[in-house]
């Protein structure tokens, strides 16, 4: 069994796995597959019900993808009077009754990659749907419903300058994104992104370590690998600067409690990136769980007597 207390929740749910959607540098569709894979909804509450669930974490990549899934899963969370969390396109924002019954099932918050601010920039990943012009709405449609958004924009694509970086972090605070998120665009191998960079001589290694969307591993077009990765690190800190907090903080759809905890969160995030980039720490640093079962002193771990 594992320790429940490490964990922020154990009521973690996974109800469909797969995207429709063709992104050029996501890995689902290569992974998974386009055609998207669904537990009944029947059975997610079953688990639900089993695990006495009150607050649930979807991971679906994108919970959406089947539209009448969707329909059929919110419908069945209604009765369970829960509140709930996932991932979702920009596109629910458009089918209001699929928004509104999302909300109505207990929906209170949900991460879309917004990904950029450039409808360029979407074109070319293939991710047209998104429209920069309307993010706004995107957001007031969610508040409206008290659905808190995390909103993920990714730096690094072709068509973008030195100044997107200032741009989308001004962006994120002025419409209100409740919690702001920017990563470096990564080429994960499978996916069209990998195989173009690749196929340009643009990667700059292969050590997968680094390919957790937070390092450079390729020559930006239009920018030095030095200018992606610092100006990455300042978008986050102009995101998350006391002024950037207090505006989204006005707007925010969540519990302020809770909201102005999680800003905190990231703002430490925002000013250690260098040490988060890895998830190394979780791993160096003592916790109560390894010091209560670590060996007494003077004797020497069960693998060294054996030898």
């Amino acid at each position: 069994m594992l320790p429940r207390w490490r964990y922020l929740t154990p009521h973690v749910f996974e109800a469909t796995r797969g995207c429709i959607h063709t992104c050029d540098f996501c890995v689902v569709p290569s992974a998974w597959g386009r055609r998207p894979l669904q537990k009944p909804p029947k059975v997610i509450v079953e688990d639900l019900k089993r695990m006495r669930t009150r607050k649930a974490i979807f991971v679906d990549l994108n919970l959406i993808a089947d539209r009448h899934y969707a329909r059929r899963l919110f419908t069945a969370l209604k009765p369970l009077g829960i509140q709930w969390y996932g991932l979702a396109t920009t596109l629910l924002a458009d089918d209001l009754p699929l928004l509104d019954l999302a909300a109505e099932s207990g929906c209170r918050g949900l991460l879309m990659g917004l990904e950029s601010i450039s409808p360029v920039s979407l074109r070319a990943s293939r991710k047209g749907f998104n429209r920069p012009e309307d993010y706004a709405t995107v957001v007031e449609r969610l508040h409206e419903r008290r659905i808190a958004l995390q909103g993920c924009f990714v730096f690094g694509l072709d068509q973008d300058e030195p100044d997107v970086f200032e741009k989308t972090a001004r962006f994120a605070v002025e419409a209100g994104i409740d919690l702001p998120r920017f990563a470096i665009v990564t080429p994960f191998p499978g996916t069209p992104l990998f195989r173009r960079l690749a196929r340009e001589g643009r990667l700059l290694h292969r050590n997968w370590e680094q390919y957790d969307g937070q390092h450079v591993v390729f020559r930006p077009a239009r920018m030095s690998v030095e200018e992606l990765q610092q100006g990455t690190e300042a978008a986050w800190k102009q995101a998350y600067s006391w002024s950037g907090i207090a505006r989204r903080l006005r707007r925010t759809a969540a519990p302020w409690h809770v909201a102005a905890l999680t800003n905190l969160g990231y703002r430490r995030y925002a000013h250690n990136l260098h040490r988060f980039y890895t998830c190394d720490w979780l791993f160096d640093a003592p916790s109560p769980w390894r010091l209560l079962h670590r060996e007494p002193a003077g004797n020497p771990p069960a693998s060294e007597e054996k030898a």
